[in-house]
């Protein structure tokens, strides 16, 4: 035999150990913001949103996002939904994304993945596959990925968030179509801290203070027309 040649035994060890980081993802059930996603197609139906907006799309943190009051004057559209995750994100990208054709997507997922148990790499992953089908479909789209933010009540997985956001940002900065935005700096004390007047009471959400700083961040990234 071979020395230089991996043994069936090796390959099979291999084998499982791959199978078993599968196994470790959180099963997630994809269609369970089913109903928040045909509220969207209703409305659509109904007022048939313009192609070429802005696309604000995530989860929570951008379903709570009164984007009339803090971007009056953009042409946007907001496709936040539940708590969702990149799989959700991804479930739906067929149905959420690629009817309104938009121009820029503002993206903002990840949190939950993490506080699920998904792995960085995971997560990482994800993304790819989103950012894949984007330049697929539309290759002059740009994605703004806001960044995992700090927060009180998910300290204890800052560390797991910030390996996520820089994975992410490195593999924006090799991307002309993708750009990474840092918001989570702007909810930062001097001691790197999430700065508790900017939550609501779950010490999860944004209150109105810190969707002004996310706004001012954000605004130099928009393509605005």
């Amino acid at each position: 035999m071979n020395p230089s040649l991996p043994t069936v035994g090796a390959l099979l060890t291999l084998l499982l150990f791959s199978l078993s980081l599968q196994a470790a993802e959180p099963d997630i059930d994809l269609d369970r913001y089913e109903n928040e996603i045909l509220r969207y197609e209703a409305w659509d139906k109904k007022h048939a949103p313009e192609k070429g907006q802005i696309l604000f799309y995530g989860s929570s943190s951008i379903r709570l996002w009164d984007l009339n009051s803090f971007f009056p004057n953009v042409d946007r559209l907001n496709r936040g939904f539940g708590g969702s995750t990149f799989p959700e994100a991804l479930h739906y990208f067929n149905r959420m994304v690629t009817p309104y054709a938009p121009r820029q997507i503002v993206l903002y997922e990840g949190d939950n993945d993490v506080a699920a148990g998904f792995s960085a790499e995971a997560i990482e992953a994800n993304f790819k596959e989103f950012a894949g089908l984007v330049q697929q479909r539309f290759p002059d789209t740009e994605i703004l990925f806001i960044s995992i933010k700090p927060s009180g009540s998910r300290a204890h997985l800052w560390a797991k968030s910030q390996s996520v956001n820089q994975a992410i940002a490195e593999y924006c900065d090799d991307h002309e179509q993708l750009t990474y935005v840092d918001l989570a700096s702007v909810l930062l004390d001097e001691r790197g801290e999430p700065r508790e007047e900017l939550f609501i009471d779950d010490r999860l959400h944004l209150n109105a203070k810190g969707y002004e700083l996310w706004a001012q961040a954000l605004r130099p990234y928009l393509a605005i027309e």
